[in-house]
C-alpha cells in the first residue's frame, strides 16, 4: 500500500514496502472482528483491473491487479505495472508482484521485482504460521540479503502489500471512521499500518464516474526521511469494493492511479455512476 519508490506499481498499492492487513478492526461502539469467512469476498477468480498512473499530473506507467484461483480454496494476487512515454525512454522500468493467501487470506508467499535501466531488486517474504516467523530475502544492486522477524502473538494479522489490498477490500465497510490497524515487515523490521474509512465522495477516472470511500493508510512508526508512510485508496462503495483510485506522495509530487477498466469482477462489468 506505501510506495517507497516512484514506480509503475507504487501508487497502486503494490510498492516494494510491505503493508499488511487483517488486523484489529473497530468502529464508534463496535468491537473487533475477525478475519472474512472463505467465500464471502467481493473479488472472484478471473478479476482483472487495469489503471493509469500518473506523476504530477503526466501519464507516466500503466499498471494491472489480477485474480486467479489458488490451492485448497486460496487465491493468487498478481500486479504488473510498466512505465510508459517519455518515462519509458528515461526509466525503462518494469515491475511484478505476486501472493498467493488461503481461503482466510492468510499469505504464505510474496514476491516483488522491480527492473530499470541499471539496476534490479527482488524482495521475497515467506510467511511461517507456525512458527510465527516471516522471513525477508532481498537482492538489490548484486547485494543479498535475509533478515527473519519473530511476531509472539502470530501471524493472524500479518500481510504484504499485495494481499493486503484484497484484505482491505474484505474487511472495511463504507461506515466513516471504521479503522484497521495491521502489521507487516519492512526493511527486516516490523511496522504498524493504520487504515481510517472516510466520507463517500465521487470520484471521476477514464473508467467512469463512482461514489468510493476513500481510506487513508499511515505507517504509525518512525521511517527514513524519504519513505512514503502515507496513502490513499478509494473503494467503491458497492458489494464489490474495487479500488478507483489510489494516490501516494512520490519524492516529487504524488503518484496516483487511476481505473481504466474492470472485467470478471464478481458481479458482471463494473457500472459506472
Amino acid at each position: 500500500m506505501m510506495a517507497v519508490a516512484a514506480g509503475p506499481l507504487a501508487a497502486s498499492g503494490l510498492a516494494s514496502a510491505s503493508v499488511a492487513s487483517g488486523g484489529r478492526t473497530t468502529s464508534p461502539g463496535a468491537t473487533a472482528k475477525s478475519a472474512p469467512a472463505a467465500g464471502s469476498f467481493p473479488f472472484v477468480a478471473g478479476e482483472q483491473l487495469s489503471y493509469d498512473v500518473s506523476l504530477l499530473g503526466i501519464r507516466t506507467a500503466e499498471a494491472k491487479l489480477k485474480v486467479d484461483a489458488g490451492t485448497d480454496g486460496g487465491f493468487r494476487f498478481s500486479a504488473d505495472g510498466r512505465t510508459v512515454g517519455a518515462s519509458d525512454s528515461l526509466l525503462g522500468m518494469r515491475q511484478e508482484a505476486m501472493c498467493s493467501v488461503d481461503g482466510g487470506l492468510a499469505p504464505s508467499l510474496c514476491r516483488f521485482t522491480s527492473e530499470k535501466r541499471g539496476g534490479m531488486r527482488r524482495r521475497e517474504l515467506k510467511f511461517d504460521a507456525a512458527s510465527g516467523n516471516v522471513r525477508e530475502r532481498t537482492l538489490e544492486e548484486g547485494k543479498r540479503e535475509e533478515k527473519e522477524v519473530h511476531f509472539d502473538d502470530g501471524l493472524g494479522d500479518v500481510q504484504d502489500a499485495l494481499s493486503g489490498l484484497y484484505l482491505l477490500r474484505s474487511k472495511l465497510s463504507n461506515e466513516p471512521g471504521q479503522t484497521v490497524e495491521f502489521r507487516s515487515m519492512r526493511k527486516g523490521k516490523p511496522i504498524t499500518v493504520r487504515a481510517v474509512t472516510g466520507v463517500p465522495e465521487t470520484v471521476t477516472t477514464p473508467a467512469g464516474t463512482f461514489e468510493a470511500s476513500p481510506v487513508k493508510l499511515d505507517i504509525l512508526e518512525q521511517q527514513e526521511a524519504d519513505a512514503t508512510v502515507a496513502a490513499t485508496v478509494w473503494l467503491t462503495t458497492d458489494a464489490r469494493r474495487i479500488p478507483v483510485k489510489l494516490s501516494a506522495a512520490a519524492p516529487v509530487g504524488t503518484l496516483e492511479a487511476k481505473l481504466t477498466g474492470a472485467v470478471g469482477t464478481a458481479k458482471g462489468e463494473l457500472a459506472a455512476k
